[in-house]
């Protein structure tokens, strides 16, 4: 069964670098508009296509969003996430068409990489500090802007389905900001690609759930509210394995 996963991963990876290419090539005038305009357009005219047919066409994922209602796209917002696997970055992203910060290196994949810089997100160089402190500095100038933003606080993919320790820098900056934030949960994304296996598995069930935002107004202090988003995220992905998978609850959870 694993050879059969594994060549169909393979195809799989070649027809997403050719219809990767395609929309390289058919979009490239992308480059030439201003950053925030790019970004607007990339989700409607890139992302789309491209999540419907890797996601739901090619992965044959089987996924359910739920309370998609906690989503405002004219409201100003951060919205955070447990990280389980490469999946979870297209599936969020469908739904919040925010704005992202990722990994300088997923700029260097082959082809894919090139959609990435279309899509203007936040780069972080985490090996430099220097480009870490830009950061704070770059998630300011968008909230501030009116520009919401996603990410994942663990900074890496959980290995075992264990939600890992959140940084909460970005957080507590939205405290300062007097910016909501909508935390939310997802899990069946490690079964389609785990960290550390290098082919994928088709007709996953994935579970995606948004909560209702959090407001600083509402809490004491920044710390109390970094606490409290992260434990919302916590406990939306225990509320999600006793629904949906409970024998992963036993696992993670015992």
């Amino acid at each position: 069964m694993a050879a059969l996963y594994f060549f169909y991963s393979m195809l799989l990876a070649i027809l997403v670098e050719i219809f990767s290419l395609i929309q390289v090539l058919l979009f490239w005038w992308f480059l030439l508009l201003p950053k925030y305009k790019r970004f607007r357009l990339f989700f409607y005219v890139v992302a789309e296509p491209w999540i419907f047919f890797v996601v739901r066409f090619l992965l044959m994922t089987r996924l359910k969003v739920i309370d998609k209602k906690h989503i405002d796209n004219n409201r100003t917002s951060l919205y955070i996430c447990n990280h389980q696997s490469w999946v979870d970055v297209p599936v969020l992203f469908k739904y919040t068409k925010a704005l992202g910060v990722s990994k300088k290196e997923v700029t260097r994949l082959p082809i894919v990489g090139l959609l990435i810089i279309y899509a203007s997100p936040i780069l972080v160089d985490r090996v430099n500090i220097n480009s870490r402190m830009g950061i704070l500095k770059e998630l300011i100038r968008n909230l501030k802007q009116g520009y919401s933003i996603t990410l994942f606080p663990e900074g890496t993919r959980s290995s075992d389905g264990k939600i890992l320790t959140s940084n909460n820098a970005a957080v507590k900056l939205c405290y300062k900001l007097n910016i909501p934030v909508v935390t939310s949960s997802i899990e069946g994304t490690r079964d389609i690609l785990p960290r550390k296996r290098f082919y994928l598995k088709f007709f996953q069930r994935v579970v995606l759930k948004f909560n209702p935002p959090l407001y600083p107004k509402d809490f004491k202090n920044e710390d109390e509210f970094a606490e409290q988003c992260w434990n919302a995220v916590i406990n939306t992905h225990k509320e999600i394995l006793r629904e949906y998978f409970p024998k992963k609850f036993s696992q993670i959870y015992s």
